[in-house]
């Protein structure tokens, strides 16, 4: 994967532009900052209802894989799929957890209502259609 370096930080170069944070160890450790406050702050990983027993989530622009991760671990019988622009989360993980290299507004490759559950935090910068993003998502 290449990256674009500029004033000392680490950015994607898929999709050049597109999303304009980098991606580097101290962007890697603020992402998994935030989501230590949401769940020490909520007291959960979802707020929409999800059903007991998902058969497949989302998780669109996964950043460093960690809610992907902690969902699958509550519900290990799903399958998790977390995208992102930037390989960077890590490659040890439970079973039923995939990361892919996609930018969330590309076409999907997925039958309509494949996922029981769709999950994204902290992509208001990064998604540049979001009609668009939302009328695929409810298909």
């Amino acid at each position: 994967m290449d990256y674009a370096f500029e004033n000392g930080r680490r950015y994607p170069k898929f999709h050049d532009g597109s999303y304009n944070f980098p991606n580097d160890d101290p962007e890697q450790e603020r992402e998994d900052m935030t989501h230590a406050m949401m769940v020490n702050t909520c007291g959960r990983l979802h707020f929409a209802p999800i059903g007991t027993s998902p058969q497949n989530i989302l998780d669109l622009g996964t950043g460093t894989g960690i809610w992907s991760i902690e969902i699958g671990n509550q519900y290990s019988s799903a399958n998790i799929l977390g995208i992102d622009l930037s390989p960077i989360q890590p490659t040890w993980v439970p079973p039923n957890i995939r990361f892919f290299v996609d930018h969330v507004e590309s076409p999907w490759l997925y039958l309509r209502n494949h996922f029981d559950y769709i999950y994204s935090q902290d992509t208001v910068m990064a998604i540049r259609d979001w009609p668009k993003l939302m009328r695929r998502v409810l298909e």
